[in-house]
């Protein structure tokens, strides 16, 4: 089999050694995350990559909780007062990391209201978000597969095991221990501001 999985948590900028499973802990209620990457001799034209559900000593954890995306890395303009070169970088959670992300602009938000204004509103790309994740893998090159886990609240702690597959070019173990506490709710709620959409319609500065 020309597939293998490597070692590469979330946010690491560098491949580790082979690995047959990847795992991490959380508490009831929260969400956590796993990433890894996957490297081929031989080149693949088509893998999608999917994860079932994680069975415990007291129950399960349902696959609707599991999400599982595509690291996508792209050039991006330098930064600095002297614009550097563009470097690459590996930004973006996609569940499919070939099709190219094509937005642009309008004249008219949708509004009956606003029919004569005359201003430019954002059209975001549209992208899909459920499902598998999908890809295609050159020899010699590695790509990053992030896995994102939703613990219910009424998760019973212990030791969760699943899988995430490859297609039919293998799968890896997934290990999730779950913490017999929960984490307190903030007693402040936190926002950050930036410019979300010129849609009208919608949020324009925030989120929660």
């Amino acid at each position: 089999m020309s597939l293998t999985f490597h070692e590469q948590p979330p946010y690491a900028a560098t491949v580790g050694d082979a690995i047959a499973s990847v795992g991490t802990f959380g508490t009831p209620g929260e969400m956590v995350s796993l990433a890894f990457a996957v490297h081929t001799t031989e080149p693949i034209g088509e893998i999608a990559f999917e994860a079932g559900a994680l069975t415990g000593p007291s129950g399960s954890i349902d696959v609707g909780a599991t999400d599982v995306f595509v690291v996508k890395v792209w050039e991006q303009a330098g930064v600095g007062v002297y614009q550097s070169k563009p470097v690459r970088v590996p930004e973006l959670l996609v569940k499919d990391d070939r099709r190219a992300l094509r937005d642009g602009y309008r004249r008219w938000c949708g509004h009956w209201r606003h029919l004569h204004r005359r201003s430019s509103y954002y059209v975001p790309p549209a992208v899909r978000s459920v499902g598998p994740a999908c890809t295609s893998l050159e020899a010699g090159v590695t790509k990053q597969v992030w896995l994102s886990v939703r613990i219910p609240a009424d998760a019973a702690p212990g030791r969760y095991t699943g899988v995430i597959a490859a297609s039919s070019h293998g799968h890896l173990a997934i290990e999730l221990e779950v913490l017999p506490f929960a984490l307190a709710e903030p007693a402040q709620d936190l926002m950050m501001w930036y410019k979300a959409t010129l849609d009208c319609r919608l949020s324009q500065h925030w989120v929660t």
